[in-house]
C-alpha cells in the first residue's frame, strides 16, 4: 500500500508540474490553487519542506511547514502590492538547493533551518503575489495558493513518515541536482 501511495504522489507531481500558469478564465481561488502545482520548483520545495520536517523532526514537523506558509503569506502581500525582490527567481532556485541540502544532511538545528525556510517561503510567496493577474481577488488567490501549498507540505510529511533515510537522501540528491540545473 505504501508503494502505491508514494507512486501515486510522485505521478501527480509529474503530471501537474509543467511550465506555465493557467490564470485566464478561472476564478481567483482556483487560479491561486493551481499556481504552486504548475511550477516544478515551487512544487518541489513545498513537498521537501514537509518531507524534511517529518523525517528530521517527527511530531514537530509542523514547525517548518508553518514557518514556510506564514513567510509565503507575507511575501505574497508584498508581491501583490507590487514590491518585488531583486533576483527572486535565483532565490527560488537557491531554495531548491537549500532544501536538497537539508534532505541530505538530515537533522540540523532549527535555529539554522527555520530562517532558511522562512526566506524560501518569502521569496516563493513574493513571486506568487507578483504573478497574480490584476483582475483576480487577492484574498481568494492567496487562499488558493496557501491551500495547495499546505496540501503539498502534507504530502511531503506523509512521504517523510513512510520512507527510509536512504530514500530521503536520494530525494536530497535529486533536489540538489534540480536546483543546480535551475541556477545554471
Amino acid at each position: 500500500m505504501r508503494k502505491v501511495l508514494l507512486g501515486t504522489l510522485g505521478f501527480i507531481g509529474v503530471v501537474l508540474a509543467h511550465p506555465g500558469h493557467l490564470h485566464a478564465g478561472g476564478n481567483a481561488f482556483s487560479s491561486g490553487f493551481l499556481h504552486p502545482m504548475l511550477g516544478i520548483d515551487h512544487l518541489a520545495v513545498a513537498v521537501a519542506v514537509g518531507l524534511w520536517g517529518a523525517y528530521a523532526l517527527g511530531r514537530r514537523a509542523f514547525l517548518p511547514v508553518l514557518t514556510f506558509l506564514s513567510s509565503m503569506f507575507l511575501g505574497s502581500l508584498l508581491g501583490i502590492w507590487g514590491i518585488g525582490f531583486p533576483l527572486a527567481e535565483l532565490g527560488v532556485a537557491l531554495s531548491v538547493i537549500a532544501m536538497g541540502t537539508l534532505l541530505l544532511k538530515g537533522e540540523v538545528a532549527l535555529r539554522w533551518v527555520l530562517p532558511v525556510i522562512a526566506l524560501s517561503g518569502l521569496v516563493h510567496g513574493n513571486l506568487h503575489g507578483l504573478e497574480m493577474p490584476g483582475t483576480l481577488s487577492p484574498f481568494a488567490y492567496m487562499m488558493g495558493f496557501l491551500s495547495s501549498t499546505s496540501l503539498l507540505h502534507l504530502s511531503g510529511m506523509l512521504a517523510g513518515s513512510l520512507i527510509r533515510e536512504r530514500l530521503t537522501k536520494l530525494a536530497g540528491v535529486l533536489m540538489l541536482a534540480f536546483g543546480v540545473f535551475l541556477v545554471w
